[in-house]
């Protein structure tokens, strides 16, 4: 190449890097300088304000008021005052205060702000203004303005530079509307908010029945690159139906829940006579058992002769595959049929021992109890164990699920057949799993006037505060529509709210949902028996984030 050429080409490259780098210059310049207008103009100082409150708040609302105070100083640094808005009858009401204004305040400003949400027209919803002088959150309810205290907070509050004043500006407005179907709260503010939810199964017509139930829900946490894949399981009444024995469908969904397949079935083969049928539990084993290594998938149930008259036993499947394919491989223990069989099988692992807590009326000496054999290699069961037995041979207690609290306590749940009101719910607390006291019934389950009753279910998280969540599950309770219940204390007190899956009051419904938590216990994985199609019944499944 010639050194003219080489001149021009080198000439040319410098004009065309001098006519970009300005440009390049002025987007750095101009991105750094927007970061700094941003950072200046959205800033509001919260200097001389104070939070003032609907005087006649709810819990909720109050509790959240207090996170609100507590997110502003740690984040912000400044320790606001909190007031209710009562004020002596003939007080003038100052507008003009720095203020903070939490819920249908007797301040015009809130009332202003109210009425945009209700010419909006939307039954359930909430506003976040900012004015000059105020912070308008209110809702059209107290669980609306205790989750737009949420929204404030998550939005604005956590979002602001440490040590200065709040991210926001003046002039913003969020209006949302607020499903009181998809976010529940608890007395302390706790919220419980599906993020999910979804149809595992629809029973097929052609059953017994409502169809379907018993569901059976669990998120893999052992399985390696399978941690997360959710499998669920149920009883289905086609037993005589479909031209083959029933058996245990086992589902899977790898999107969080929102979809559902089948993947296979769990069918009896130690004993052909009868039939894989009722009462399914998953369980993953977190460590070695035996010859069956962690992340091995069990499943637990009953199966039982077609006339449900002579026999049934409970055993437990393995699946070294993810749920896809089962082996039935051990009999945990036998029993005749109705009336004297035994049912509702939880497996539970802790020591070296896997244990199989489940419902015994096969003996002699009780109508019905609440027992467990233990394992040390999953196939060969010790004797029993009595959990409940009761000092009465009318008392029926069954279908007892138990959950270890964050104390180091057993927290177990059940339901008592033959005294005089019903079938109530019952609890026992023990420092030892084998430590029982078969013969004390128990306390009696109840979230002051709220009692529940048949086929109960627990499970307990540390999220939710210094003890964590304690929930359980019943088929009745002695409000409509019918409750769940939390506990914040280690099952000390409880108290009653709305449930995520609702149903009818239909006798097969609601019937032993399923409650898991995930790895981190921030997501409850809950199944029920909810109201299907065409007089059948359904298995639903709902996802839901637990925020403190």
């Amino acid at each position: 190449m010639s050194e003219t050429k080489i001149l021009t080409k080198i000439l040319t490259l410098l004009l065309t890097f001098s006519l970009i780098l300005p440009s390049f210059y002025a987007c750095q310049k101009n991105e750094s300088s927007g970061n700094k207008e941003i950072e200046q103009d959205d800033l509001y100082d919260l200097t001389g304000f104070s939070i003032v409150r609907q005087d006649s708040s709810k819990n909720t609302v109050t509790q959240q008021t207090q996170k609100l105070k507590k997110a502003i100083k740690s984040i912000i640094g400044i320790d606001l005052t909190v007031n209710s808005d009562w004020v002596k009858p003939g007080t003038v009401i100052d507008e003009n205060a720095k203020e903070i204004l939490i819920g249908q305040t007797n301040r015009k400003a809130s009332a202003d702000a109210l009425k945009k949400l209700t010419d909006k027209g939307d039954s359930e919803s909430y506003i976040i203004e900012i004015t000059d002088n105020k912070i308008i959150i209110v809702g059209t309810s107290g669980n609306a303005t205790a989750r737009a205290i949420k929204e404030f907070i998550n939005k604005y509050v956590e979002k602001s530079p440490k040590g200065t004043s709040l991210s926001i500006s003046a002039g913003e407005l969020i209006m949302e509307n607020y499903d009181s179907s998809k976010i529940i709260y608890a007395s302390n503010g706790v919220e419980f908010e599906t993020v999910v939810s979804s149809t595992v199964k629809d029973a097929p017509q052609n059953t017994w029945g409502t169809g379907i139930g018993y569901p059976a829900i669990i998120e893999l946490q052992h399985s390696g690159e399978n941690n997360g894949k959710i499998i669920a399981s149920y009883s289905i009444s086609d037993s005589g139906k479909r031209g083959k024995p029933t058996s245990f469908r086992i589902m899977e969904s790898t999107d969080g829940g929102e979809t559902w397949k089948q993947i296979s079935e769990a069918v009896e083969t130690i004993d052909k006579t009868i039939e894989a049928c009722w009462n399914p539990h998953l369980f993953e084993l977190p460590e070695k058992v035996g010859d069956m290594p962690a992340g091995t998938l069990l499943l637990a149930g009953c199966s039982i002769d077609a006339g449900q008259k002579r026999k049934s036993h409970i055993t437990i499947w393995k699946s070294l595959d993810y749920g896809n394919t089962w082996e039935q491989f051990t009999v945990v223990s036998e029993g005749g049929g109705i009336g004297e069989g035994v049912w509702e099988p939880y497996l539970y692992y802790e020591d070296g021992y896997l244990y199989c807590f489940y419902s015994d009326d096969s003996l002699p000496e009780y109508d019905q109890t609440v027992s467990y054999k233990r394992s040390k290699d999953g196939k060969t069961w010790e004797d029993i164990v009595h959990v409940v037995a009761g000092d009465k041979f009318a008392y029926r207690p069954g279908m007892g699920i138990f959950t270890k609290m964050g104390n180091g306590q057993y927290f177990i749940v059940y339901e008592i057949g033959g005294l005089t009101d019903g079938v109530p719910i019952y609890y026992k607390i023990t420092d030892d799993i084998t430590d029982w006291n078969p013969s004390d019934l128990g306390q009696r389950l109840t979230a002051g006037s709220y009692t529940m009753g048949s086929a109960p279910w627990c499970a307990w998280t540390p999220v939710g505060g210094e003890c964590g969540t304690l929930i359980v599950t019943s088929k009745y309770g002695s409000a409509t529509p019918n409750k769940i219940l939390v506990s914040f204390d280690y099952g000390k007190t409880f108290e009653a709210i709305d449930n995520p899956l609702p149903y009818s009051g239909t006798e097969s419904l609601g019937y032993s949902a399923s409650l898991f938590f995930s790895a981190d216990g921030t997501t409850l994985f809950y199944g029920n028996n909810v109201d299907g199609k065409g007089g059948k019944s359904k298995i639903a499944f709902a996802k839901i984030k637990i925020h403190e």
